[in-house]
């Protein structure tokens, strides 16, 4: 007499809502979410947590003050129009990953969301963590997550110490790739 014992490792893969599409660490989200912003649209990095890190200018309970944030995809939907679209974007980079880790790492250092007048050149600096922004914060992610040397793999090609603002809309051309949307 024998027996047959079979045994499966299920392995599990978070996907986004009403999708086939799976989250992957380093995945950047945008909303055209429109609102009381100076920058219109808003973007978030997936860290390998499959949450889902951002900045932006609402103050949570157990918070004192607006910044970053760290949500679950259920959560995060819930900070946008129910209906709204949240596009997916990937970049092909084998240290995206670590941009994820990056955020994770820093964004509940973010506690003063804020984008600064032109004027204040001091504070609009990308190597200035506060204030910040949700645009600013993907950038720093990405800028200081990537592997050496650093560099800016948007459009504007800046450098850390430039005073400039980084659109959301920034993160949704080459070399960032739509894979996909969900709704919120």
């Amino acid at each position: 007499m024998f027996a047959l014992v079979f045994t499966t490792a299920l392995a599990y893969a978070d996907y986004y809502p009403g999708t086939n599409i799976e989250m992957k660490a380093g995945d950047i989200l945008y909303s055209s979410k429109k609102g009381s912003s100076l920058i219109v649209g808003h973007v978030a990095i997936v860290a390998d947590d499959n949450k889902i890190y951002h900045a932006n200018s609402i103050v949570d309970d157990g918070q004192t003050s607006a910044g970053g944030k760290s949500d679950t995809v259920s959560n995060y939907r819930t900070r946008h129009k129910s209906g709204e679209d949240i596009e997916i974007y990937r970049f092909n980079r084998s240290t995206k990953a670590a941009a994820g880790r990056w955020v994770k790492e820093k964004y509940s250092k973010v506690t003063d969301y804020e984008i600064p007048a032109p004027h204040e050149t001091d504070r609009l600096k990308l190597n200035v963590l506060n204030p910040s922004y949700c645009s600013k914060f993907i950038w720093q992610a990405l800028y200081y997550g990537l592997e050496y040397p650093h560099e800016d793999i948007t459009s504007y090609r800046a450098k850390v110490t430039d005073s400039v603002y980084i659109l959301p809309s920034e993160f949704t051309s080459s070399p960032f790739e739509k894979v996909g949307s969900f709704k919120a």
